[in-house]
């Protein structure tokens, strides 16, 4: 069984600026009898699951000058996630994300634009848990009933703010340079501050063909239950990979374009189970 709705509204008090409000949401649910256990006994009864979700955005543009744009936006989203496996097994997760993001654009020169901008996070959760360990890549796949179960009881706040800057600089016609740097600071697990240069270009080789490239460092915080204290490890640090791109744009026909990019990522600090691990506090 499902249902989802959205809403929308915007409102241009003037020409300079434009205030939109989105609402939108989701909740799911399922539920399967199973008549064979599939000779593991912890696989019996039923499985049901539901998710719900409910995200409210407010968004605001304004054109504070013929060269200085400015868009802030606040989101508040709540989101549940329940999920059961026979009589023993579940989990159960809330949480409720506040974020306020701001930008702001400015044409220093016409072949020169500056963009910075900020994003404030803040989040709550819960989970209750009865669950085998979850693996991880690598792992190998064993029976339900072979895992060691988790039983597990937390919630709290935790934070995720960034800022970041960036370039767009056009020294000559046809040529685009998008130089950038990302701070961020996380609050789950391990405080950590990263910092992620990444740059980008472009340029138009022909009339009807555009060679692109890009490099960057991306980092992001482990995922909760890799800082759980009981589970997981809370000194880890943030994930780490470097994304390397470079692509084609050609125009075939007024009707079609190819676009061909290709991809590759150098990981580190991946983080892995501990084969010694079995659960244990």
């Amino acid at each position: 069984r499902y249902y989802d709705y959205q809403i929308t509204a915007t409102y241009k008090p003037s020409k300079k600026q434009k205030l939109r409000l989105i609402g939108f949401g989701s909740n799911d649910k399922l539920r399967i009898i199973f008549d064979d256990p599939q000779a593991d006994p912890k696989v019996r009864g039923a499985l049901s699951a539901g998710l719900a979700f409910y995200d409210l955005i407010a968004a605001h543009e304004l054109r504070i000058s013929p060269t200085l744009r400015q868009k802030v936006s606040a989101f508040v989203a709540w989101e549940e996630f329940n999920f059961q496996l026979g009589p023993e097994l579940f989990f159960k997760f809330n949480n409720v994300r506040t974020e306020l993001l701001g930008e702001w654009s400015w044409d220093v020169l016409d072949n020169l634009e500056l963009r910075a901008g900020l994003d404030l996070r803040m989040i709550y959760f819960d989970i209750k848990l009865d669950v085998p360990l979850a693996p991880k890549e690598g792992d190998n796949d064993l029976p339900v009933s072979a895992l060691k179960t988790l039983q597990r009881e937390t919630g709290g706040w935790f934070g995720q703010n960034g800022a970041y800057v960036d370039l767009k600089y056009e020294p000559t016609e046809g040529l685009i340079l998008m130089p950038g740097v990302r701070l961020d600071g996380y609050t789950l697990g391990k405080d950590a501050v990263t910092v992620d240069p990444r740059f980008s270009m472009r340029y138009q080789l022909l009339p009807i063909t555009a060679l692109k490239a890009g490099v960057g460092l991306y980092q992001q915080p482990p995922d909760p239950d890799e800082t759980d204290e009981v589970f997981g490890n809370p000194n880890l640090s943030p994930k780490r990979s470097v994304h390397l791109s470079a692509g084609i744009e050609q125009e075939v026909s007024d009707i079609f374009d190819l676009d061909v990019t290709g991809f590759y990522k150098v990981l580190d600090r991946v983080v892995v189970r501990n084969p010694e691990y079995r659960g244990e506090e």
